[in-house]
């Protein structure tokens, strides 16, 4: 069970990526475009799934949840926000997040 493409090209790319990097190419039948649905199947027994982790506390106890953490998998966030947005903490938090990105490029 897999989000579509079309829905989040870098988690379907990043997923993708693993299965290539293992010699493994899955079936792919079906292709759900909502996390709950997704979890409600997995949880069923009717598929798996890999998913990110800030939904490890969402899933039933009857889920094994297994941490992929030497995947070597990094996704792009992006901020998004109104143009027409004038709140003076919006304004503090982008000035907040571009500075930290930009520290953060000047270390690599």
């Amino acid at each position: 069970m897999m989000f579509p493409r079309e829905c989040s090209p870098s988690s379907f790319d990043a997923v993708s990526n693993l299965f290539h990097g293992a010699s493994f190419l899955p079936t792919i039948k079906h292709t759900v475009a909502d996390m709950s649905t997704i979890l409600g199947l997995v949880i069923s027994g009717v598929a798996c799934a890999i998913v990110p982790e800030s939904y490890r506390m969402q899933v039933s106890e009857k889920v094994t949840v297994y941490s992929l953490t030497d995947a070597g998998t990094a996704f792009e966030l992006e901020m998004v926000w109104r143009l027409d947005n004038s709140n003076g903490l919006l304004t503090r938090f982008i000035e907040a997040a571009r500075s930290v990105m930009s520290e953060g490029s000047e270390s690599t």
